[in-house]
């Protein structure tokens, strides 16, 4: 391709129908193109995928020491705690009846249980609820001449933890 010549006061023009080759660009004068204005903004894209996470933060400054204490005892204390007797009606009133044993709230359940005395009964259900010790009981045998309704007690065992210190480390 050829530049067609012109005079000093004149700008170069170029052939630009198959492109300029690099000897024809050298020694053009340089063209700055001013752009139109900007177009209207696009729609949102999604959102790309998370990012790495990033470096730790600087650690925190160290705090006080802590007041130390002399423990002169470590004591586990339990009770337990009787829950309401109830009757469990024979067969021919199929009955599901419950009895609960609940734990002071100064303390914890840790177990429990349950006790059918005087006749029979059938434990359906034995479990703690909260600070509660429920059983659910029945009794679907037929009652012979000796064995009557039974009675249904449930039992909690309760604990809490008793801890000594030595007054004067505290000051």
């Amino acid at each position: 391709m050829a530049a067609a010549q012109t005079s000093s006061n004149q700008s170069s023009l170029v052939n630009v129908t198959q492109g300029p080759t690099e000897q024809e660009l050298q020694g053009l004068p340089v063209v700055n193109v001013t752009e139109g204005p900007p177009g209207p903004q696009g729609e949102q894209g999604e959102q790309g995928a998370q990012g790495p996470p990033g470096p730790p933060g600087p650690q925190g400054e160290q705090g006080e020491a802590g007041q130390s204490a002399n423990l002169t005892s470590l004591q586990l204390v339990t009770t337990v705690v009787e829950g309401n007797p109830i009757e469990i009606p024979g067969p021919l009133q199929f009955e599901v009846v419950e009895s609960t044993a609940q734990c002071s709230p100064d303390t914890s359940l840790i177990g429990g249980g349950y006790t059918i005395s005087e006749g029979l009964g059938l434990v359906l259900e034995s479990l703690p609820e909260s600070n509660v010790w429920s059983v659910k009981a029945a009794n679907p045998f037929p009652i012979t001449a000796g064995t009557g309704s039974g009675s249904l007690q449930a039992y909690a065992l309760c604990g809490s933890v008793d801890i000594s210190l030595n007054a004067s480390s505290l000051q």
